[in-house]
């Protein structure tokens, strides 16, 4: 049985399909083809007719490998018992709208010789363009690329598609820069040629979708202190967030103040369980750089997950969550990318050699680590709020605050001049709603500011008062 088998029912012969997808929370485990209680982790699009059969049966075998559910997609209700072989799919309108908010979940247009039934339909070019402007990855294939295309998604994007040359006219009419390659990467859309590159399209559109899911539920991870003063990390290749977290020889540590501990250094050969399903962190502690790979039991696929590197604790301070280095974070890492301290690796040769050929355009993954960390750690920003009347949620972005205190005022510098019932605390988060007082007058310049300890200014952002309800 497919996961689709188990997403839709067949209640009558005339084909009435209800879709029974349980909400499971925000990190779904992967699981057999047989649950039936799980939502798709990634959506594939095909015509209704004409559909590359081979690419899709390859792409349904790699997600069932790995245990990963997905849901097959039509524009309209293909339930119809006068197709008995034709694949179960869920119609687009079916969709439900709360897998936007979703970005773990992801995109693929399965291309062939129907696929303008596909690109000629506005409510599936509206889908697209909203699925990346929520930031999901989007793959397709072939003629698929045509799709993405039409739905504005491509514009000054490197793409590749069928040789088709109206294919081609339509990829490069809307702005795309058309390669003849296999299959070209960049940050959230990946492209691959033909049928014949599918199994290369599954292995990576699959893998990222593994590893994204994998840090934002661990983000970077301390592993402990080495007897020479050395700090050991684990850095994803693509960083979600500013937390840090920690492991040892068990697993990740629940509820980790940052305090240090000494690295367990039994043995070079060090796993741990990811906390998302079977999946296991693998790495060899030494030489002073490695890659860290996650790997499935079931499966046997092991797949580049990130690096880990080792600082010297004497310049984190008391803790080891980055939230006490004094200078810069970035400042502790190195100048090198992930990918070039992959191409160092016998990993390599293990699980990336076969993409030689393929183009490698993700802007975010081949900046040097110590580039992401900075853009994440070293700036202390406060974002744009939104208002509900006079209540807001005020949200901050880089290192973390232990603790802080938010306000709103007139004059910066000024605490008389808050136009707050009460501060705001930070801590251990980055969010805090602020309710402004009646009195607050509308419309006029204001400023959102955090102080740290010792009164200390650390960041503000100039905002407009809204207008009362």
């Amino acid at each position: 049985m497919m996961y689709r088998d188990v997403l839709e029912i067949k209640l009558n012969i005339y084909g009435v399909i209800i879709c029974a997808l349980l909400i499971t929370g925000i990190f779904i485990p992967f699981g057999s083809a047989e649950t039936q209680n799980e939502e798709p982790l990634v959506l594939i699009v095909i015509p209704s007719q004409g559909y590359d059969s081979e690419s899709l049966t390859i792409i349904e075998k790699t997600a069932d490998d790995l245990r990963l559910p997905y849901e097959l997609i039509t524009l309209t209700d293909q339930s119809n018992l006068l197709f008995p072989d034709a694949p179960d799919t869920t119609a687009l309108y079916n969709v439900p709208l709360n897998y936007y908010e979703k970005p773990d979940i992801g995109l693929v247009i399965i291309g062939g010789d129907g696929y303008q039934e596909l690109s000629d339909d506005p409510g599936l070019l509206s889908f697209i363009a909203q699925w990346h402007d929520k930031g999901h990855l989007i793959g397709s294939l072939g003629n698929g690329t045509a799709v993405l295309a039409q739905a504005g998604i491509l514009h000054n994007i490197s793409a590749t598609s069928s040789s088709d040359s109206e294919i081609i006219s339509i990829l490069t009419s809307n702005g795309a820069r058309y390669a003849d390659r296999p299959g070209i990467l960049t940050d959230f859309i990946y492209t691959a040629r033909s049928k014949n590159d599918a199994n290369l399209f599954a292995q990576s559109f699959f893998n990222r979708i593994i590893t994204d899911m994998i840090s934002q539920h661990t983000g970077i991870i301390y592993l402990g202190d080495t007897p020479e003063g050395d700090s050991t990390y684990i850095i994803p290749e693509r960083i979600s967030g500013t937390r840090v977290f920690a492991a040892d020889a068990s697993g990740l540590i629940a509820d980790w103040d940052g305090t240090p501990f000494a690295l367990n250094t039994t043995g070079k050969d060090i796993s741990f369980e990811t906390g998302i399903k079977d999946w296991t962190f693998n790495f060899y502690l030494y030489p002073e750089e490695g890659i860290c790979m996650v790997s499935d039991p079931f499966s046997g696929v092991q797949i580049p997950y990130g690096t880990v590197q080792k600082v010297k604790a004497a310049y984190l301070g008391d803790l080891r969550d980055l939230s006490t280095v004094t200078g810069k974070v970035s400042d502790l890492f190195p100048d090198r990318s992930f990918q070039e301290i992959l191409r160092g690796s016998p990993e390599l040769d293990q699980s990336n050699q076969s993409l030689k050929d393929w183009t490698n355009e993700i802007n975010i993954t081949n900046k040097t680590i110590s580039d992401s960390l900075g853009d994440l750690f070293d700036d202390i920003k406060i974002q744009m709020p939104e208002w509900k009347g006079r209540l807001t949620k005020v949200c901050i972005q880089g290192r973390v605050i232990r603790s802080g205190t938010l306000d709103i005022r007139a004059i910066k510098e000024d605490p008389s001049s808050s136009f707050l019932y009460a501060t705001g605390q930070i801590k251990e988060g980055a969010c805090t709603e602020l309710m402004l007082n009646e009195q607050y007058p509308e419309g006029d310049t204001a400023y959102i500011v955090l102080i740290g300890e010792g009164n200390v200014l650390l960041s503000d952002l100039q905002i407009i008062l809204p207008k009362q309800l």
